[in-house]
């Protein structure tokens, strides 16, 4: 609170001037009185009155250093242009005096305390309060643009993380692959290699064991010719032609194949190996006909037909590669009990009995 020079000085002279006038009157007082004066007639004098001084009001100048709007006391008072100053009446006592700027961003409130009458300053700063606003405006669009920034940063570490990571990946998926791959020809080659050099050992094994049998077939051809002088005899159960003898020396499955399709008994050329059905056709488990080299053993067969060898070739393959089955007619039992497998790569005591559709 300012109180003015002036304001005091005032107050001075009169309470210097009221001194003056009770001093006046208690000199009058003491004075004799004087007689009354004759009476004129125009009247008693009728002297003025010297009225009560009125007490001071107490007033208030408020100034803002930004153009505003204020108020007392929560009532509005009007504008205030930026520096200027506006009075108004007030009591003695607390008051609340508040002002905004014109656009409303900013305001401020100052508490004061009129004690004596006069005038009293209030001055309403808004230019640190904008600039306060405005500081913390500005600080928090740094910290947004900054943790922004640092979020885009931290994306961008991210993706480039994740982007290795996939690159990683890619290139280890694509090096399996290729692996994979190297694996599967390496594989596939030495699987074509391995199975063109068994497929190159199997042909050698197989013209070997051709020639083998080829050289065999014609050994036993000239050491014992085909006879094409016996026999034949026909299954009434089957109508079934066949040889009365086999071959008469053991001999491989493939030469015994082709010395039935060279039999030219009965004047037919059509003859072949039997398959184990028809050879298990002509076994009779109650027969017993003398076979063997020297016919000193037993066989169990149909039609009397003469057996060098108890061991029959048929045309039926085997279970296994490279084998074939026979039949052995020799002791009683059942007849599925006498099919056995027999590798045609051998010869032991095998021999060939042919056959042929009697029909035909």
């Amino acid at each position: 609170m300012i109180v003015n020079n002036r304001t005091i000085l005032a107050m001075a002279a009169a309470v210097l001037a009221l001194g003056a006038g009770v001093a006046y009157s208690q000199s009058q007082a003491q004075q004799p009185a004087q007689p009354p004066a004759q009476q004129q007639d125009e009247g008693p004098i009728l002297r003025p009155k010297t009225p009560p001084a009125k007490p001071a009001v107490p007033t208030l100048q408020v100034t803002c250093d930004l153009a505003c709007n204020w108020s007392l006391d929560g009532e509005d008072k009007g504008h205030i242009d930026a520096g200027a100053t506006v009075k108004a009446k007030v009591s003695a006592g607390q008051h609340t005096v508040a002002a905004e700027t014109e656009d409303a961003l900013d305001e401020a409130e100052n508490e004061i305390k009129i004690k004596i009458s006069g005038q009293n300053m209030a001055h309403i700063w808004l230019q640190p309060v904008r600039d306060a606003r405005l500081k913390a405006e500005q600080d928090a669009k740094d910290k947004a643009a900054q943790e922004e920034k640092a979020k885009a940063d931290q994306a961008a570490r991210d993706k480039a993380l994740q982007e290795e990571r996939d690159r990683a990946s890619r290139e280890a998926q694509a090096k399996a692959e290729q692996d994979a791959r190297d694996k599967a020809f390496i594989a596939a080659r030495d699987k074509a290699s391995q199975e063109a050099q068994a497929k190159a050992e199997k042909e050698a094994h197989d013209k070997a064991v051709r020639d083998e049998w080829e050289r065999e077939r014609r050994e036993r051809m000239r050491s014992a010719p085909l006879d094409n002088t016996g026999g034949v005899w026909i299954d009434p159960a089957t109508g079934l032609m066949w040889t009365r003898k086999d071959n008469g020396f053991a001999l491989r499955w493939q030469p015994a194949a082709e010395y039935c399709r060279s039999v030219g008994l009965g004047g037919y050329t059509d003859w072949r190996l039997p398959s184990i059905e028809e050879l298990r056709g002509i076994f009779n488990p109650n027969a017993a006909v003398a076979c063997g080299p020297n016919g000193n053993i037993s066989c169990q067969i149909k039609g009397r037909i003469q057996l060098s060898s108890s061991v029959v070739w048929s045309n039926s393959r085997g279970e296994r590669p490279q084998f074939m089955r026979g039949f052995v007619f020799r002791d009683t039992g059942e007849p599925r009990k006498h099919v056995v497998e027999l590798d045609k790569r051998g010869a032991s005591f095998d021999r060939a009995l042919c056959v042929r559709n009697s029909g035909q």
